[in-house]
């Protein structure tokens, strides 16, 4: 995935991990490493809903976060937002061929990244995109929320560096 302008940290290196909720013993696990924050919340969301989240809206027995220079991000919050998230990504998809990332709607996904990227600019976290989810009619108006989010953000980030920069 080739980084978009305008995409929260394009260089910023990231690993995505695995850890084993059943059994404690097995040791976490690298999954997946690269460059620009939205690519690894692609690939944490995209393990997270598929994994973590079961389609009966229970939590899987895999937990998955993503380390970068500035500490570690999970996805936590609503389940219920987050099962309808999950449908919406994979549909009845119980296994996959490939991978979560390649096997889900790849625009919700990259919206629900960069999403999340600008609220992590924000030292805020994911549960506000799955109240979105949780709030929404359809996969549809779930997407159409989303963009709204993502346009809101960037203005408050445009806004707030245009007022710390002062008058000409």
């Amino acid at each position: 995935m080739q980084a978009t302008p305008g995409d929260s940290y394009p260089e910023e290196e990231w690993e995505v991990w695995y850890v084993d909720t059943f059994d404690r013993d097995f040791p976490p696990r690298r999954e997946v490493g690269g460059r620009g924050l939205v690519h690894g919340l692609v690939e944490l969301w995209a393990r997270h809903m598929f994994e973590s989240v079961l389609p009966d809206g229970k939590r899987g027995f895999s937990s998955f976060h993503l380390k970068w220079k500035q500490g570690r991000v999970m996805i936590d919050g609503d389940l219920e937002g987050a099962q309808r998230l999950r449908e919406w990504l994979f549909g009845e998809k119980e296994t996959t061929y490939s991978s979560a990332v390649e096997e889900a709607d790849p625009l919700l996904l990259k919206k629900l990244a960069t999403a999340h990227a600008r609220l992590i600019e924000r030292q805020e976290k994911a549960e506000r995109l799955l109240a979105i989810a949780l709030k929404a009619e359809d996969k549809a108006d779930c997407s159409s929320k989303l963009d709204e989010e993502i346009r809101n953000l960037r203005a408050e980030q445009y806004a707030s560096q245009s007022r710390s920069q002062g008058p000409f």
